[in-house]
């Protein structure tokens, strides 16, 4: 089991450096100038300082302006000028640690104004979201703008009148504590979850059912995960009609309960693609921040080898016992390791229910 330890230090260096940790607790955004359509110059100027304090109002993110950019990358006005939604320019924000870009426009169409804004993922280099709102007035425009900042960022009232609660000086404090030790969660019937996938899409997991030995949760689409009471481990999957099937491959044992830093377990399994050797650690115990909160979690660290290739994927996901489920999950490996496995991405969870 050393080497789990061994390469997830050479692999995830990175994301486990003081300087990502800072970005972890706040993931950095760039607003980009919004472009001033049949409307003054100067009201789009306005307007784009408003969106960025808006944003920044949120405590949800560390937010830069574009200014901010040209100033750290050392890029031309003129070169800022061609906008930054092409794969280089969102490539090059990802390199800084930059996690999200907002852009979009302010216009007049006849007697109505529009504000639309597009929220791209820089790491993928791809379009996460797209709105757009209309007023009828130049003195609605204020409003408008904010209300689209929060509709773009998925940050519903509920969540901002959570986030207004929590004074200035405690923003980055640990606002859920987690013990040393993290025993299987207790579910109830109708526990739900709602993440944001890289691709953009939303998708809800509720819990609908629960035997002597396990949970049901099911996903969209119908189909049904059991999972272990004991161990929080999956089980089997439950098809649409009824048709029952026994998990294979990593997923089934992502979790093997209790959870505590420095816990390691492995096993491998065979396929007709080849011989993999799956290792699990519980790395540490951390704050995350996502669109649905701050939250003390455990962080468990996966590796995935192939026991006849050099080739290795990693997933990084963790476990909040406030919210019961993981809150933020991370994909990664070495080449295009998990181009077989298009389900699997990462995301963050934007709201949840417990009963």
């Amino acid at each position: 089991m050393k080497r789990i330890g061994s390469f997830i230090f050479w692999v995830l260096g990175f994301f486990i450096s003081p300087s990502f940790l800072i970005a972890q607790d706040l993931p950095k955004i760039v607003v980009w100038d919004l472009d001033p359509r049949n409307i003054k110059a100067e009201y789009a100027q306005e307007l784009t300082s408003i969106l960025v304090s808006e944003i920044a109002k949120l405590k949800k993110f560390e937010v830069y302006s574009q200014e901010n950019v040209r100033t750290i990358a050392g890029w031309t006005e003129e070169r800022m000028k061609l906008g930054c939604t092409d794969t280089q320019c969102l490539l090059a924000l990802g390199q800084m640690d930059i996690a999200q870009l907002v852009s979009g426009s302010v216009g007049k169409i006849g007697t109505r104004y529009s504000v639309s804004l597009s929220l791209f993922n820089t790491q993928y280099a791809r379009s996460e979201d797209a709105i757009s709102e209309f007023c009828r007035t130049e003195d609605e425009l204020i409003e408008l703008v904010q209300n689209s900042a929060r509709k773009l960022l998925g940050i519903s009232p509920e969540q901002e009148k959570a986030v207004e609660k929590v004074p200035a000086e405690k923003v980055h404090s640990k606002v859920v504590e987690a013990p040393e030790k993290c025993e299987p969660p207790k579910w109830n019937i109708g526990d739900s979850w709602i993440y944001r996938y890289e691709d953009g899409s939303s998708r809800k997991e509720k819990v609908v059912g629960e035997k002597k030995d396990f949970y049901l949760v099911e996903l969209e689409g119908g189909v049904r995960l059991a999972y272990e009471k004991n161990s929080m481990n999956l089980k089997m999957r439950i098809f649409p009609g009824g048709k029952r099937e026994n998990m294979t491959g990593w997923v089934k044992n992502a979790y093997n309960f209790p959870l505590f830093p420095g816990k390691q377990w492995s096993f491998s399994y065979s396929t007709a693609t080849g011989d993999y050797l799956n290792e699990f650690q519980v790395s540490r115990i951390e704050d995350v921040s996502t669109l649905a909160g701050r939250f003390r979690c455990f962080k468990i660290d996966f590796v995935q080898t192939g026991r006849k290739s050099s080739l290795s994927g990693w997933v990084s996901y963790w476990y909040s016992p406030k919210t019961k489920r993981t809150v933020k999950r991370k994909v990664g490996g070495t080449g295009n390791y998990w181009a077989g496995s298009t389900w699997l991405q990462g995301r963050e969870l934007i709201s949840y229910e417990l009963k």
